[in-house]
């Protein structure tokens, strides 16, 4: 298979803040050209985001491309004997690189230094794996083990045997709580990746367990590990700094249920960061630009904090706002451009800048394109920040549709529209004007087989595959859409459920409406069943009630 770069050819469209136009960018013309055959690249891996793309060539150096470009930005080298694989992680922090000379190297996503050097392994390494959350790797070796590390931190978590069972395949399964390793009889072997079976012995071994808790999200055992942490070895800093991460983070949590929660996790957090400056811990970056401390990052106390171990001046404390680009790419020559981007759920014109400290929802929504929805956190700094939105093509269907609304019982329902009972929004609907019948186009994705169209609680179910020519009367009922009705009929007239009454009465009459109940499912009837039994109505309307639960159990029982 060959690999190919493509010259040029990707559309950005920018968003800057200080303005509400558009600016789009066309570099040249698209070009193909053929590079490398994939025989030649040797272990080769992509960053999530398809920015990088990194390959060692079956040499001990790694070379770093630009994926747009196709231009070399980074030659990494550091091993002595040949690549035999290299990872970026989940979060792009991290490339990861693994070597028959039995290291594992970890190299800084942003500026390409060496950050971790691990003599790993006793053989050459096979495998890599990265666990969801970016922050421990796997390896499998020729020696016979399989380890999993603690990257950044350089901590041996754990070494598991092969049985010298030739291993062609690790990974991490279920939501990243197992690892599980496959062996050439293609025979898995899963371990749990934390085991409560035994106590720690030593303050070490309570900190790695407290990491892994952490990583896993259980934030309250991280905190009692990292308590007991301390008590082995008080003069533990990174331990305390450890600490002071789990409850900025844990504070979040609180921010909308507890406040009082919140402030005691901010003061606990400035605490524990107090206490591990004081034992020598002396990272500026873990400290000013670790996301995990970002919640308090505008508490006078972390403030001074910063500012008294002289890692903040006057200018940075004064960077409270920063100007936001936002890009959206594309392949090919066709300009993209959103109906509308919504900022926490509201439509948005950008300022100048925005301030800093703060995370973001963004919705770009586009008529074509899957909506892109991103969050983040916009940290303090000079720079422009960068958004990166992919972009996904979706698959457009068109047909002819009867009306584009109801009215029953003078209720007014537009027609709603499922994939896959997944509900379409709104701009990926498009209906054109006309007397009785209409031209609807949906965009939907491309492996979606069956669409629904809803008005109240009738519906018509067709299959895409065969979708062509008109859609007249809906003809199915939802039980579920006609509870819904009942209800709100109810809330808006005022007989109150006596009007839902005459509604329901008026359908089982009705000998076309009588036969689609017949038809429905025995669960439906019931559940419809369920309902009506609880309309307490006084008087002739209570005996009419009755009368209806007769008929509908009439209906269960055929």
């Amino acid at each position: 298979m060959n690999s190919l770069k493509m010259k040029t050819g990707a559309l950005i469209l920018s968003f800057f803040c200080f303005s509400l136009g558009i600016e789009a960018q066309k570099l040249t013309p698209s070009e193909w050209q053929l590079t490398k055959e994939a025989s030649d690249l040797g272990p080769v891996d992509q960053s999530r985001d398809g920015q990088w793309v990194a390959y060692s060539g079956f040499t001990s150096d790694i070379q770093v491309i630009e994926s747009s470009s196709g231009e070399s930005i980074q030659v990494l080298s550091g091993h002595t004997k040949n690549v035999t694989q290299v990872l970026f992680s989940p979060d792009k922090k991290i490339l990861a690189s693994a070597s028959k000379d039995g290291t594992i190297k970890a190299w800084s996503c942003r500026d390409w230094q060496l950050t971790t050097n691990i003599p790993a392994h006793s053989d050459t390494i096979t495998h890599l794996v990265f666990h969801p959350s970016g922050q421990i790797l796997a390896s499998a070796s020729l020696d016979g083990t399989m380890k999993l590390w603690l990257i950044e931190k350089n901590h041996l978590l754990a070494t598991l045997s092969t049985n010298n069972d030739e291993v062609t395949s690790i990974r991490f399964g279920g939501k990243g709580n197992v690892f599980i390793a496959e062996n050439q009889r293609r025979k898995n072997r899963l371990w749990k990746l934390i085991d409560f079976s035994e106590q720690p012995a030593d303050a070490i071994s309570y900190y790695r367990r407290a990491q892994l808790r952490k990583i896993m999200g259980d934030l309250n055992g991280a905190i009692d590990d990292f308590f007991h942490t301390i008590k082995f070895d008080s003069n533990y800093g990174e331990a305390y700094y450890a600490a002071a991460c789990v409850y900025s983070l844990r504070s979040s949590i609180h921010s909308s249920q507890s406040p009082q929660a919140q402030k005691a996790d901010i003061s606990k957090a400035i605490y524990n960061l107090e206490m591990a400056l004081d034992k020598g811990f002396k990272q500026k970056e873990a400290v000013v630009e670790n996301s995990d401390l970002r919640f308090l990052h505008y508490d006078p106390r972390f403030q001074a904090l910063v500012k008294k171990q002289g890692w903040s001046d006057e200018e940075e404390e004064g960077e409270k706002m920063r100007t936001v680009l936002l890009k959206l790419t594309k392949e090919g020559d066709k300009l993209i451009e959103p109906l509308e981007v919504l900022l926490e759920g509201k439509k948005v014109s950008f300022d100048e800048k925005w301030e800093t400290g703060k995370e973001y929802n963004l919705e770009f929504r586009f008529r074509e394109y899957r909506t892109v929805k991103q969050r983040f956190w916009l940290d303090p700094g000079k720079e422009p920040y960068d958004i990166n939105i992919p972009m996904r093509k979706l698959k457009e269907y068109s047909f002819i549709l009867r009306g584009s609304q109801s009215v029953i019982d003078g209720i007014n329902y537009p027609y709603t529209f499922y994939t896959d009972s997944v509900k379409l929004e709104d701009h990926h609907v498009e209906i054109s004007p006309g007397n009785v019948f209409q031209e609807c186009h949906i965009w939907t994705e491309f492996t979606v087989q069956k669409l629904r169209i809803y008005s109240g609680y009738l519906y018509t179910e067709r299959s895409l595959m065969w979708l062509k020519g008109r859609i007249g009367r809906l003809e199915e009922i939802s039980i579920t859409h006609l509870i819904t009705h009942l209800d709100r009929l109810a809330r808006q007239d005022q007989r109150g459920y006596q009007a839902s009454l005459l509604s329901l009465e008026k359908m089982l009459k009705s000998p076309y409406w009588s036969r689609k109940f017949k038809s429905l499912p025995l669960e439906d009837i019931l559940k419809l069943l369920e309902y009506v039994e609880k309309w307490d109505l006084p008087g002739s309307y209570g005996n009419r009630v009755q009368m209806m639960v007769d008929v509908l159990e009439e209906f269960a029982r055929s």
